[in-house]
Formats: structure tokens, C-alpha cells, sequence
């Protein structure tokens, strides 16, 4: 008799626990998780309710591998913030960018996404340029990745997104370049004496929390790496 008293005691308080886990994962897995790749150096960012709460350097010089500091770097946070039981969805830029540095990131966060089964989108230059698109002018976005590459984007009017790849001896000679009207950039300032264009600093991890609404979370098939070789991009 007690025997069975006291065996239902811990089956209903093992209920008990599992409902409160499962609560507390409900109502407090309400933080978001970043992974900028395409930045010079990558960086984690953790955000909650619109308003980042953290940010770390994974890498602290372009010298350093990803592949061998992502996932202490991941750990340093899940620890302290308990972060894995609280995350609600994985947003990863993809691109272009550094060839390496996308195949590390993404395939870390797909990592995430599938051992954990969290949400995942993956962010591209096109979509952050998206997000600033409002008006009938010419736009870009100069980006600076891993090893000092250079892209660019490129969005003319009545026309599609397309791509650059840069180097030193190819800067001058797109016409579509000198006809943008607005150049983002993430990094430095486009430096060239041929240029008419306003150029605005673009805050990639900032931005996306702005634009959380609109990034969409329903296909990680579309969750690759997104790279530039002869101006053409390719998944």
C-alpha cells in the first residue's frame, strides 16, 4: 500500500516535471540567434523581443579558423544563457561571402536546426537590400568578407539583382556601378574618385532584428550558401 502511494507520488510529480519543461520552453524559448558570415570577422548575436542582448566575436583576427572556434564559441554562450533551451529560431547570412566561412557557418547552423529542431532562415545581401528598397532609384550593397573579399550587389531599376565579385582591377569598369543612386555597405566606404552615389553604413544585425517579420522561416531548403564566381551566383 504505501509502496503504491509513494510510486504514484513520483509518477505524478515526473508528470509534473515534464509539463513544467515543457512550459518553460514554451513561453521562455523567446530568444533569436544571428550568425553575420559574411562580415569580416563572424559574429554571434542573441537578441529577445527586438533588442540584442549579446554579441560575440567568433574569430579575433581574420588569422584565427572558424571551423575551430564556432562551436566553443557557441558553447561559451549556451552556458551562460542556457541558450539552447530558449531559442526559437536561427537566422544565418549566406551570402557572398567567404567560400569557407559559408560552409562552416551554415552547416553549423543547420547543425542547430536539426539536432534541436529550431525555426531557420538564411539571409542573403539581396534580402538585407530588400529590407531599404522604397522608392524608384538605383541601390547597392559593398560588402567586405573573410580575407578582404569584395561584392557587391546590385538592384537597378526595372531590373533584377546581380551580383560582382571585385577585385582591384575590375572596380571602374561596370557602368551599373557609377548609375547607383544609395551604396550600403557593411564594412568601409567605397573608395573610388568616380563615384556620385550616397553611401549609408549598413548595420546587418540590427537590421535584421528590424525586419524580423519579414524573413521567412517555412523552407530550410532554401538555407545554402550563396556564392559568386564570374559575376554569376551559384547555391
Amino acid at each position: 500500500m504505501l509502496f503504491a502511494y509513494t510510486f504514484g507520488i513520483l509518477v505524478r510529480t515526473k508528470i509534473i516535471n515534464i509539463i513544467l519543461t515543457i512550459l518553460n520552453n514554451f513561453i521562455f524559448a523567446n530568444m533569436n540567434l544571428i550568425l553575420d558570415i559574411i562580415s569580416p570577422i563572424p559574429e554571434f548575436s542573441i537578441f529577445e523581443d527586438n533588442k540584442i542582448i549579446l554579441s560575440k566575436k567568433i574569430i579575433n583576427s581574420p588569422e584565427e579558423k572558424l571551423s575551430d572556434k564556432i562551436i566553443p564559441s557557441f558553447e561559451k554562450i549556451d552556458e551562460s544563457l542556457n541558450l539552447t533551451e530558449k531559442l526559437k529560431s536561427l537566422i544565418v547570412t549566406s551570402g557572398p561571402g567567404s567560400y569557407t566561412a559559408l560552409r562552416v557557418g551554415i552547416s553549423f547552423m543547420l547543425g542547430l536546426h536539426f539536432s534541436k529542431n529550431i525555426k531557420i532562415a538564411s539571409i542573403s545581401i539581396a534580402d538585407l537590400l530588400k529590407f531599404e528598397i522604397n522608392n524608384d532609384l538605383n541601390y547597392g550593397f559593398y560588402v567586405v568578407s573573410s580575407n578582404n573579399q569584395e561584392f557587391i550587389c546590385i538592384k537597378m531599376l526595372k531590373k533584377d539583382y546581380f551580383y560582382i565579385k571585385l577585385e582591384d582591377n575590375n572596380k571602374e569598369q561596370f557602368k551599373e556601378i557609377q548609375d547607383i543612386d544609395i551604396l550600403y555597405f557593411n564594412h568601409r566606404v567605397w573608395a573610388s574618385n568616380n563615384n556620385n552615389f550616397k553611401q549609408i553604413n549598413y548595420l546587418i544585425k540590427q537590421n535584421i532584428v528590424k525586419n524580423l517579420n519579414k524573413i521567412d522561416f517555412n523552407d530550410v531548403a532554401t538555407v545554402k550558401a550563396l556564392y559568386v564566381s564570374n559575376n554569376k551566383s551559384l547555391n
